[in-house]
């Protein structure tokens, strides 16, 4: 595995100081970089980033698990970096609306609409469309003997909630690379798996807490309030890459407002957690804390988040800002060839613990993609891991 040099690199401009938000003598490994005086950048809507809990020498991971559980993964003493840092980073977006969303999730789960024939919803119609019509027609496609009127209203539903989604879309575009203030209200997308951090309303493994989870869509339960873990910000300041904040969801449950936590009483084997539903086997990774919600008498967790990769680095993004997406950087997968040899450098554990070069003459793009001459770019360090 290769590892390129982390670029440790304040901004030019708009940075700020991390000050005394951290307690020098309890930095982990992973804040190895972190320097009390040194001036950090802003961080904007777009940016990904790792959330690492305070105190603790751990980032929160998610794989992919069926059950959506992320976790905080918890690293060896030493260790400065996750052996699955792929898998631990999650972008800042703006907040969405979700109420017609909600209302078609409402109207499918009653099942009135196809008989409680559980149907996949029909695409969503084209504006201006004869509703009437395409009641009638998918009714008779589908042998429905419900009422045309109630099909017309689900495709009412399915109309509206493509045009929210939309609407969310072009308001992230909007508010893409403006920076983020604190109390403003912003969504966490896991990047590996595009899949949005939410509150739900069952019960965590740790007692008294609620679930969180990665799903595949967002709600009115995955906007979180960044707020700052200390009076030393005020609302409106803006959040630099580093600070301490507290992540509060904007929508009550039961009345009550809950923070992200980091429980370790969750009762599950650690070793377990880390194998199956972390998937990592490396023995840097010793443990493993549930992320779960908590309220009120509970201290909730305090969380660093440090800037992975700037939103113009984005492989989203990559029409949109081509001289950045032109740029080498950190977490791409390359081949290394030998031009006077005409070899590429090659691994296999069967053929022994270093790596060789291999005579190919495989030099299309498409030919060359072995398996064992991958290898990927890796930064030194969690801050800016994904940048230049």
């Amino acid at each position: 595995q290769i590892r390129g040099s982390g670029s440790q690199r304040p901004a030019a401009d708009s940075s700020r100081s991390w000050g005394n938000s951290c307690n020098m003598a309890a930095t982990p490994a992973i804040l190895s970089f972190f320097e009390p005086e040194a001036s950090w950048p802003p961080l904007h809507y777009g940016d990904s980033v790792a959330l690492i809990p305070d105190g603790i020498n751990g980032i929160t991971a998610f794989s992919g698990a069926n059950d959506g559980r992320p976790w905080v993964e918890v690293l060896a003493d030493g260790a400065t970096l996750p052996p699955n840092l792929r898998d631990c980073h999650f972008r800042l977006v703006p907040r969405g609306q979700y109420n017609e969303a909600k209302m078609l999730y409402k109207l499918q789960r009653d099942g009135t609409w196809d008989g409680g024939r559980n149907l996949a919803l029909p695409d969503p119609p084209a504006p201006g469309s004869d509703l009437d019509a395409l009641a009638a027609a998918f009714c008779k496609a589908h042998k429905l003997t419900s009422e045309a009127a109630v099909v017309k209203e689900m495709l009412t539903r399915v109309l509206a909630a493509a045009e929210e989604r939309e609407g969310n879309r072009q308001e992230r575009d909007r508010l893409q690379g403006l920076p983020i203030r604190y109390l403003d209200s912003v969504e966490l997308q896991h990047v590996t798996t595009g899949k949005t951090l939410n509150l739900t309303k069952q019960q965590a493994f740790e007692r008294a807490a609620k679930r969180v989870a990665c799903l595949d869509e967002g709600s009115a339960h995955a906007v979180w309030v960044v707020n700052p873990a200390f009076k030393a910000y005020a609302a409106g300041e803006v959040v630099g890459s580093g600070d301490l904040v507290v992540l509060t969801t904007q929508k009550r449950v039961g009345g009550m407002s809950y923070s992200l936590h980091m429980g370790k009483n969750h009762g599950q084997d650690e070793k377990t957690i880390v194998k199956r539903s972390l998937q990592v086997k490396n023995p840097m990774a010793v443990g493993a804390y549930e992320v779960n919600a908590t309220s009120g008498a509970e201290l909730p967790t305090a969380w660093r988040i440090v800037m992975f990769q700037r939103f113009q680095h984005s492989p989203q993004n990559a029409i949109r800002f081509k001289a950045h997406a032109q740029r080498f950087c950190a977490e791409q997968i390359v081949c290394f060839y030998h031009k006077d040899a005409e070899a590429y450098l090659d691994y296999r554990t069967s053929l022994g613990d270093y790596p060789v070069f291999r005579s190919s003459n495989r030099v299309a793009v498409k030919a060359r993609k072995k398996a064992s001459w991958m290898w990927k770019i890796e930064s030194l360090l969690v801050f800016n891991a994904g940048g230049h």
